[in-house]
């Protein structure tokens, strides 16, 4: 005989019904109640969401403001106010022994250039490997367009002769090319001979800071051998022996000694002076041959 079920009981089941649900309510709700992690799980999705089409939304607010100014830019700077058109419109400052001319003809610029696209620096490195200047400070004026060149030039102190090629040298031992000066900056009454141009421009500098005295009169410096300078003027011929910066100066209080007054007045007199050849690769023993 079958067993009834036990009084109060049924063999219905009973919905699954959170704490403070009513019945009606939907189950998803109840679960979420009963889970609060999946609660906070859900709100950060929604709020990663949220963020994700803000991002979005500002780039492309940014690439619509990126792309307006792009183009107002190149409306502006294609303005013909704002064109190089022709090197008139190019200056030259501070230049005095060179050709301006010849510099503006260094300068590589396509006209009609804007002038938002000239690259000073580029401009200034070009000038000072392919002129004989040693500084260069561009600027840009937009009203009128222009550029202007401020440069500090070279200026030449005596001219070389190494294998028969003639240029000029300045105070720091640099080899100028004399097709960019004038005439009166290649006339130079000093002259300097020497086979090793690398030779002549190291020491140049220490040796020019002693001979370019008026006192001395110094118009040849011969240094085609290198173990014998000789240095030349009116009234001597130096022979100085091996350089040696500490030596030299030495040699050059003991040429002005032999500067004798008499020498001098002959000099002004313009009377003939025979020249005498001294040896001076000794200072402390020198002596006439």
């Amino acid at each position: 005989m079958a067993k009834s079920p036990p009084r109060g009981k049924s063999n219905q089941a009973k919905p699954l019904v959170s704490k403070g649900q009513t019945q009606g309510q939907p189950t998803n709700i109840a679960v979420l109640n009963d889970y609060p992690d999946l609660a906070r799980a859900k709100a950060k999705r929604n709020s990663i969401k949220d963020r994700q089409s803000q991002r979005f939304r500002r780039r492309v607010w940014y690439g619509v403001v990126a792309i307006a100014l792009s183009v107002s830019t190149y409306g502006l700077i294609s303005l013909p106010e704002w064109q190089l058109k022709t090197r008139k419109q190019i200056e030259i400052e501070g230049n005095q022994l060179i050709s301006t001319s010849m510099l503006k003809d260094l300068i590589k610029i396509n006209f009609p250039q804007s002038i938002f696209a000239v690259n000073p620096k580029q401009i200034a490195e070009h000038l000072q490997e392919s002129a004989p200047v040693s500084e260069v400070r561009i600027r840009k004026s937009l009203f009128p367009a222009r550029i202007t060149i401020n440069l500090v030039e070279r200026k030449p102190v005596a001219r070389v002769m190494i294998a028969n090629n003639l240029q000029l040298i300045d105070a720091e031992g640099k080899l100028l090319s004399p097709r960019f000066y004038t005439k009166p900056a290649t006339e130079l009454k000093l002259l300097v001979k020497a086979d090793r141009p690398n030779h002549i421009q190291l020491y140049w500098p220490s040796i020019y800071r002693e001979v370019k005295s008026p006192e001395l009169g110094i118009t040849l410096v011969d240094w085609r051998d290198p173990s014998n300078l000789i240095l030349v003027n009116p009234t001597l011929n130096i022979h100085c022996g091996f350089y040696a910066a500490g030596k030299f100066e030495q040699q050059i209080q003991k040429i002005k000694q032999f500067q004798v007054p008499a020498v001098k007045s002959r000099l002004k007199q313009r009377q003939p002076v025979v020249a005498h050849r001294i040896n001076l690769s000794n200072p402390n023993a020198p002596f006439l041959f």
